[in-house]
């Protein structure tokens, strides 16, 4: 059997295969704590003006309870295997989230939100070690997916609640009621981890996915999916590859030449060009943003969890977004460029994790469904920034190919992730 490269002594670590036993079945409470969050999100978290943006009302309060409930468990965790989880959470790629997540706890001391900011990177850092854990406690690449499909079910079955209550009664329903139904940016990258899936049965999980991808008339998760789909034909084994993606790419270039407005308008459906070429409006905030805020103070910005949210409760500015809309900008503002170059090197450091995957089919997966987090993460929220459905979502994917080696037996079926 392949080795993870987190294994460790505890004996409570890794559970082997249980036979006779459904897949939820064998799940653990680390997983269906993880399941149950996003569900808790969904049910307290209200729209807030930049008034109360930094209210401690009574949302904030039931987040604070069940933060405090997950952070005891993730406590016992470490307890009971503390140089194991240094061992873990101190090797590379890991190395580097986890440095990032320190430097966001220290970040209170210069906050002007110091409660705030140590609540945040605190949730923060419970999360990241409990997906840590649950995806330790995996039994193989197989039980990965399933658990990234359920999750996403999950999100979308929250999402598609929300979304009748909006559109109520019927009237309401139009193609622009459906942009960012199901929370399309945060699956793309399900749809490619998921491919090698065996099991017909979970099949209808993934199309579902991609249906809601489809109507969700999401730009930005329509252009991380083309690039995924270009990866995986290049990370494949297929001949003739390289003939073909040149052969598209030469196609895309002609009619970006040729016929611009048309090209554009085919992954941008209606929208206008102005919005298209100014990057829906976030080009021009970028760069406010960077004048206005990251230019006072670059080294190790202004603390996590408030950085980020600078541009929606700042007075005198000439719009208000509830957030950078931008990973590495968002790590920028949160704790400066110290926390970009480390938000970056993690990301580089899974792509490259996820490369050396000696077996094709699990690299191209792997590696598309990465390379389509990492784009779709330039225009939205992501790790950088406090814990949302979309960061689970993200980190469930990073972490899980940063964690293993994903290695195939010679019977074609995944082995497990690490020896009990």
């Amino acid at each position: 059997m392949s080795e993870s490269l987190y294994s460790v002594n505890c004996p409570s670590a890794f559970l082997p295969a249980r036979c006779g036993q459904t897949w939820l079945a064998r799940l653990q409470c680390c997983h269906w704590l993880l399941l149950a969050y996003p569900v808790f999100l969904h049910l307290v978290s209200r729209p807030r003006s930049a008034d109360e943006a930094l209210v401690v009302d009574e949302s904030a309060k039931y987040q604070v309870a069940v933060t405090a409930v997950y952070g005891v468990y993730v406590a016992l965790l470490v307890v009971r295997c503390p140089l194991s989880w240094i061992g873990s959470l101190f090797r590379r790629p890991l190395l580097w989230w986890t440095l990032y997540l320190v430097l966001a706890l220290i970040s209170g001391l210069w906050s002007v939100q110091p409660l705030l900011t140590v609540f945040r990177s605190g949730q923060a850092v419970i999360f990241f070690i409990l997906i840590v854990h649950a995806m330790r406690c995996l039994d193989s690449y197989e039980d990965w997916i399933r658990l990234q499909l359920l999750f996403g079910m999950i999100l979308i079955l929250c999402a598609t609640y929300t979304f009748g209550r909006q559109v109520y009664p019927i009237e309401g329903l139009s193609v622009k009621s459906l942009h960012g139904w199901g929370f399309p940016h945060c699956l793309v990258g399900v749809l490619f981890v998921s491919l090698p899936l065996r099991d017909q049965s979970w099949k209808i999980s993934l199309y579902i996915i991609l249906a809601v991808l489809v109507v969700s008339t999401a730009a930005k998760a329509y252009i991380a999916f083309a690039i995924g789909v270009w990866f995986f034909i290049y990370s494949s084994s297929f001949s003739g590859r390289n003939t073909f993606l040149w052969a598209v790419s030469f196609v895309l270039l002609i009619l970006l030449l040729f016929f611009p407005q048309e090209a554009l308008r085919l992954f941008f459906p209606g929208k206008e060009m102005h919005t298209i070429l100014t990057g829906h409006g976030r080009l021009p905030v970028w760069e406010t943003m960077a004048e206005e805020f990251v230019i006072h103070r670059p080294i190790y910005g202004y603390g996590f969890g408030l950085g980020d949210k600078l541009s929606y409760i700042s007075e005198g500015l000439s719009f208000r977004i509830s957030h950078t809309h931008n990973i590495v900008l968002a790590a920028v503002m949160n704790l400066g460029a110290v926390g970009g170059v480390l938000i970056v090197l993690f990301c580089l450091d899974v792509a490259l994790t996820g490369w050396r995957c000696p077996d094709q089919r699990w690299r191209a997966c792997s590696i598309a469904g990465l390379i389509a987090i990492i784009f779709a993460t330039l225009f939205t929220t992501s790790i950088s920034s406090n814990v949302s459905s979309t960061w689970l979502s993200h980190a469930m994917i990073f972490i899980g190919i940063a964690s293993h080696r994903l290695f195939q037996s010679q019977t074609g079926r995944p082995v497990p992730f690490a020896e009990p």
